[in-house]
């Protein structure tokens, strides 16, 4: 099966910002806000959870002389995540 070339030439900053430009204007057109929506409370709760997580790691070097190793996998647990 042939490989389909979407770009036969490389392409500038200028056309990548038009492509990425209309994509948005697809996606805001025809996905309902309320996807959206979802999807940004989403990735809040995602990068609050790795800032806990961070936190934790953090802590567990500091305070409870743990490896790096131990520490990010002791920070993943659900008791440093309220």
């Amino acid at each position: 099966m042939a490989q389909r070339v979407l770009f036969p030439e490389k392409v500038t900053r200028e056309e990548l910002n038009s492509l990425v430009d209309r994509a948005a204007d697809l996606i805001r057109t025809a996905v309902d806000y309320k996807f959206i929506l979802v999807l940004l409370f989403l990735k809040r709760l995602n990068d609050l959870w790795e800032v806990e997580k961070l936190q934790a790691k953090k802590r567990l070097i500091e305070e409870a002389g743990l490896s790096e190793e131990e520490a990010e996998k002791e920070a993943e647990k659900e008791i440093f995540h309220t």
